[in-house]
């Protein structure tokens, strides 16, 4: 049961963050400035991540793995937050937030795995997914934006 509930909440906070991301005002982009998201974001999503593998892996401890998970998306959400209140209806970037939260998704999905996981070369294998399928959704972006030119 335990289980369910882990992959419930860490479905409705990625659901929470995809709504700040996308319904925050333009002034609160306007009044937070550029190094104060981009500081607090670079510093709170690689901590949050390595936290979240250190205590779901590491630790096997649930409420570890979802505060770190959360403490990851408050960094999402301070990195994206420029792009989306300055012009959420572009395309482009609306595309760009799509990719960023796909990579997020597929994050969380490796996370899960490796927390119940309980041998170290199993965990190998989903790391390897998660970086053939960044790798592909890169150049997949790359190569959609290389169309419009």
């Amino acid at each position: 049961m335990i289980h369910i509930i882990i992959v419930a909440l860490l479905f409705a906070f990625a659901l929470v963050a995809w709504n700040l991301v996308h319904f925050a005002p333009r002034s609160i982009a306007m009044v937070i400035p550029d190094r104060i998201c981009l500081i607090f974001g670079l510093v709170l999503l690689p901590l949050g991540a390595f936290s979240a593998l250190a205590a779901g892996y590491g630790q096997q401890n649930a409420q570890g793995f979802i505060g770190s998970v959360v403490i990851a998306l408050v960094g999402l959400w301070f990195l994206l937050i420029k792009p989306a209140g300055y012009g959420i209806a572009n395309g482009d970037i609306e595309q760009l937030i799509r990719r960023v939260f796909t990579m997020m998704a597929m994050l969380m999905v490796v996370l899960v795995v490796s927390f119940y996981l309980g041998e170290s070369k199993l965990v190998a294998v989903p790391n390897l997914l998660l970086i053939a399928a960044g790798f592909w959704l890169t150049t997949s972006f790359f190569r959609d934006m290389d169309r419009g030119r």
